[in-house]
């Protein structure tokens, strides 16, 4: 296991508020360190949550939310990640996260995406590893791992994960496998246009029908349901 430790608030591009210690240590080690969602419940946390209930301001709020879990995001890759890769990778955002529309508790939508399939386990422990450390931080992490090629072939079972690439934002590794991904996901988006959007309101129309199709609710879903903000 690793360890997120705190730093100073503010300083650095993104307060420069978190670094890894990458010590290995043992669960009562960590017990014994305090809360590992340390994230949640620290000192950055708490200065973004009071610098908005002081100002009022939702979009200043959410830019240092996102760029917060960036850098934790970032470092832990290039610390754990990317020594395994076997060759080029890039961590990228997806949806919500990609568009930088984070909100306290949301969940952080990315991908780790190679340059071709790996099969090594020494990088599918790593992955591992990252997944684990960014949960114990308190985020609610989904992070699969694709080839550029696994993108870029739709299928509809996949149209979820290839409606998330079109928020797709480089975070971490290497940028030239990210440009190329994106260059890819325009011809994708052009030659199948039509079926992109008639799944998108497939699943739109099948996530509605959940909720009865009404948005009278004693407590409605204001993400999923009608009128909901996805």
């Amino acid at each position: 296991m690793f360890r997120i430790r705190e730093l100073g608030f503010p300083s650095g591009p993104a307060g420069g508020i978190l670094e890894l210690d990458m010590t290995e240590t043992s669960h009562e080690q960590e017990g014994a360190a305090g809360d590992p969602r340390r994230f949640m419940t620290g000192e950055a946390w708490g200065a973004i949550e009071n610098e908005f209930q002081a100002s009022g301001e939702a979009a200043g709020a959410q830019r240092r939310l996102t760029a917060a879990i960036e850098e934790l995001l970032g470092a832990a890759y290039t610390e754990v990640v990317e020594p395994a890769l076997p060759h080029a990778g890039a961590l990228v955002a997806l949806g919500e996260f990609g568009r930088g529309e984070t909100f306290p508790f949301s969940a952080v939508e990315v991908a780790i995406v190679t340059e071709t399939e790996v099969s090594s386990p020494a990088f599918t422990e790593a992955v591992a590893d990252f997944a684990r450390l960014m949960w114990d931080s308190g985020l609610r992490l989904s992070c699969p791992v694709r080839s550029v090629g696994e993108c870029v072939a739709y299928e509809d079972a996949g149209a979820d994960f290839t409606f998330g690439l079109l928020d797709l934002r480089y975070l971490a590794g290497d940028r030239a496998v990210c440009e190329r991904l994106a260059s890819l996901l325009r011809g994708l988006m052009a030659r199948r246009r039509e079926a992109l959007l008639q799944r998108l309101i497939e699943t739109t129309n099948e996530r509605h029908a959940r909720y009865r199709n009404t948005v009278r609710h004693g407590e409605p879903d204001v993400k999923e349901g009608p009128g909901g903000l996805r």
